[in-house]
């Protein structure tokens, strides 16, 4: 009887220190998996511990009030690709009470770089400032100066500025406070309703859209040598996006004076390397379209200078058709 009621403590003690292991904050640097990323804040790993990230307030998921909201899906979009099924380090912040079953912690990526100073100092969020972790707070702040300074993603605001906010307010519309707003960041998805010329056209949502670094002469346009190829522009962008969902992708510039959104355009369908098709070099390519260099707009400038040199030196699309036609007049 007594060996039994012995035993029953052990197994009690031993359950007890289990328990309160598991239950306890690492107050170390400890390894785990993440198995899913919960919401901008919060991450569950493998073993069900579920992780509140300190250092940083991300844009909030579904409060579309806040002025940050247009970053809010590619933020979770992000923490998706840089966490789920990855190795991570998470260290306790004892300073700060415990939420339930929510551990507070700081949280290291598997090349050793500290998630929350990695988002700050690209702009992503604004820095925690309820933790009293000295060493970790002094970061964090650098990071998001530095993030302040160069003006990065939420510090340029979802419209890039009031300027922008002017534009749209002309418009009469708030793309901010609207399911539209996911059009404002880097990266957005829509399909094409109707192609207004060589190098813009308008989504099914009733935005406009001009294409980033490149020209094209307007076909209503009967200056001599200008008009030339500005329908057969028109023609080739229709054949290719028209009902079609592209992909958008944006550079510094949000939008332009007329209120058109400014990107550069992706279609899903493969090039011959097994990429998206990226149309605005593929146009400048094909002699449908020239390229202008812009002071602001630097991201694919290679590409495209490539594009162009390439259509100019095989005389493609407009390069010949158009020198053609002024010859012609000439005679």
């Amino acid at each position: 009887m007594k060996r039994s009621i012995l035993a029953t403590l052990i197994v009690i003690i031993l359950l007890s220190q289990i328990m309160t292991t598991y239950a306890s904050p690492p107050t170390t640097w400890k390894w785990g998996r993440v198995n899913r990323v919960l919401d901008n804040k919060h991450i569950q790993l493998f073993d069900g511990r579920v992780i509140r990230i300190l250092g940083m307030s991300p844009p909030p998921l579904f409060d579309k009030g806040n002025d940050h909201y247009c970053f809010a899906r590619p933020f979770f979009r992000l923490l998706k690709l840089m966490l789920e099924n990855k190795r991570v380090q998470i260290r306790a912040d004892r300073s700060l009470p415990r939420d339930g079953n929510i551990l507070p912690c700081h949280v290291k990526l598997e090349d050793g770089q500290n998630l929350s100073e990695f988002l700050l100092r690209r702009g992503k969020a604004n820095v925690m400032t309820t933790s009293n972790a000295h060493s970790y707070v002094k970061k964090y702040a650098s990071a998001e100066a530095t993030a302040r300074l160069e003006g990065l993603g939420i510090w340029k605001g979802c419209g890039g500025s009031n300027e922008l906010h002017q534009r749209l307010q002309k418009m009469g519309s708030d793309l901010h406070h609207t399911p539209q707003s996911s059009y404002l960041s880097s990266v957005s998805v829509g399909r094409v309703a109707e192609v207004l010329s060589g190098n813009q056209f308008v989504l099914d949502n009733e935005l406009r859209v001009r294409m980033l670094g490149m020209e094209i002469p307007s076909s209503s346009d009967n200056r001599s040598g200008i008009s030339c190829f500005g329908k057969q522009a028109q023609a080739y962008l229709t054949e290719r996006i028209i009902r079609k969902q592209v992909f958008l992708r944006r550079d510094i510039s949000q939008m332009d004076e007329d209120g058109n959104l400014l990107r550069y355009v992706f279609l899903p369908q493969h090039d011959k390397r097994g990429q998206e098709l990226f149309l605005n070099a593929q146009m400048i390519a094909d002699g449908y379209g020239k390229y202008v260099p812009s002071l602001i707009d630097k991201k694919h400038e290679n590409v495209l200078n490539n594009a162009q040199k390439l259509a100019y030196e095989e005389k493609k699309g407009a390069w010949r058709a158009c020198l053609q036609a002024m010859l012609a007049e000439k005679n």
